[in-house]
């Protein structure tokens, strides 16, 4: 415990698995089993980057890339950092990127 965050991790309260994503995890069982084995300060980091998603085709992909990289063994969602702008979240791609030879470099986009 800490004076920033009073609650200790283990007190952490379980996030609401949205119904979609509960039926893509129903359906993929080794995603199911990485799942349940999270932490819920990393399940809330997956629902929060899917609820992130503004178009319904976004979030429907995101779901997807979420159980692949659940299934394949992935304890977080990829390359994204929480902005927090007027009392909403916003994710940001990482400004680094792996490199040809995989070193990781500056994203020049």
């Amino acid at each position: 415990m800490n004076k920033m965050n009073p609650k200790r991790a283990e007190e952490e309260s379980e996030p609401r698995v949205p119904t979609d994503l509960g039926k893509a995890l129903a359906a993929t069982p080794t995603a199911k089993v990485q799942w349940n084995d999270l932490t819920p300060i990393a399940r809330r980091d997956f629902i929060t980057w899917i609820d992130s998603a503004k178009q319904p085709e976004t979030r429907r992909r995101r779901i997807e890339r979420a159980c692949s990289m659940l299934a394949a063994g992935k304890r977080r969602p990829c390359c994204y950092s929480i902005v927090e702008s007027q009392g909403r979240c916003i994710f940001k791609k990482s400004q680094r990127v792996a490199g040809r030879n995989g070193e990781i470099e500056k994203d020049q986009s």
